[in-house]
């Protein structure tokens, strides 16, 4: 009687029958304990978690590396027009508004990094 595990394994272009023993009953079968189909299934599983958990990371990473981007691009033509725009309004309002001044604090700090 034929005691080893019934799975085939799959090496470069042939394969094979397990050449453990078959301990463990499951689908009408005799699996060793690498190759039992519920083990199996459960290390693909948690290899999966594990891999969608890194992807979600880098893709966070990619996003944000994106976005930095895009400010990169935009931030300055932003922070010219904003300027641009306040020029105009201390130009034609005499007493400059509280919201005006901290704008122009905020500005100052951003021209300098």
């Amino acid at each position: 009687m034929n005691d080893r595990c019934d799975a085939r394994v799959f090496a470069d272009w042939h394969s094979y029958q397990c050449s453990r023993k078959g301990i463990h009953h499951e689908n009408g079968k005799k699996y060793c304990g690498t190759h039992l189909p519920s083990r199996v299934v459960a290390r693909q599983e948690k290899k999966r978690k594990k891999w969608d958990k890194e992807w979600d990371a880098k893709k966070a990473v990619w996003a944000q590396e994106k976005k930095d981007q895009k400010w990169g691009e935009i931030g300055p033509k932003l922070l010219k027009v904003c300027k641009s725009a306040l020029d105009e309004h201390e130009r034609f309002d005499e007493g400059s508004s509280d919201l005006a001044k901290e704008l122009r604090t905020i500005i100052d700090k951003a021209e300098v990094i």
